[in-house]
């Protein structure tokens, strides 16, 4: 590139940990007893199972195509939920 200060110091930007060690971490952080986490699976089931007997929604697409819809990537809703996938 041209016009660049060579006085300035180059860009230097620390690398993000490997994805294994922020996984393991967040995974720490977030551990549950086995009570909880069969709560949280019966939940996760519930839902999914309620999801996949829907029938109609928007145009009859139902269940991913709904939420999609519902959450598009051009609202911050759909943005965060994109990124946590």
């Amino acid at each position: 590139m041209t016009g660049l200060d060579p006085a300035l110091p180059p860009f230097r930007a620390p690398l993000a940990p490997p994805d294994e060690e922020l996984a393991a971490g967040l995974l720490a952080d977030a551990a549950h007893d086995d009570a909880t986490e069969r709560r949280i699976d019966a939940r996760a089931r519930t839902l999914v199972e309620a999801i996949r007997a829907k029938t109609g929604g928007l145009g009859g697409l139902g269940g991913i195509e709904d939420f999609l819809h519902a959450y598009s990537l051009s609202t911050k809703e759909g943005l965060t939920l994109m990124v946590l996938s």
